[in-house]
């Protein structure tokens, strides 16, 4: 078990995974379950999660984004379609961190559907950040925590 001293110094000046790992020891040491599983959530990620899960972590969980086209060239959205400049996102926290070395691209193969509105994961299906292109043909690609162009397997 981790006291709130512990976490505390990790907050101050560790990974966000560290400080999370030992407030979820720490909540299920005090018997804290909701703040144990919301720890859970935020470390391993919300695939599988209630949809209230999902709708409360909406708020703070959705990046924005800059869009490329196949060839690592920016694209502008109109302002009407302005939704599609930001995504949730739904990995662990850890997986994220790696995101702000590495950078991440995001392989959207229907971008239809996304301009209809529906550009959220179903629930029990997490995004999955990919940088395999498509077999449909192009895709459009989204970047983020890197100014690289996305990069192909």
């Amino acid at each position: 078990m981790y006291s709130l001293q512990e976490v505390s110094d990790s907050l101050d000046g560790g990974k966000l995974s560290d400080a999370l790992y030992k407030l979820q020891r720490f909540a299920d040491a005090q018997g804290l379950k909701a703040l144990a599983d919301w720890c859970s959530r935020e470390l391993r990620g919300y695939g599988g999660s209630s949809q209230a899960d999902y709708e409360a972590a909406k708020g703070y969980r959705t990046s924005v984004i800059q869009w490329r086209d196949i060839l690592g060239r920016p694209i502008v959205a109109h302002p009407q379609m302005a939704f599609v400049n930001s995504v949730p996102i739904w990995d662990g926290v850890a997986e994220l961190e790696g995101y702000t070395q590495d950078g991440i691209a995001y392989a959207f193969p229907d971008l239809q559907s996304a301009c209809s509105g529906r550009h959220e994961p179903p629930p029990h299906h997490p995004t999955t950040p990919t940088t395999l292109p498509s077999p449909a043909g192009p895709v459009s690609t989204a970047t983020w925590g890197s100014a690289r162009p996305p990069r192909t397997a």
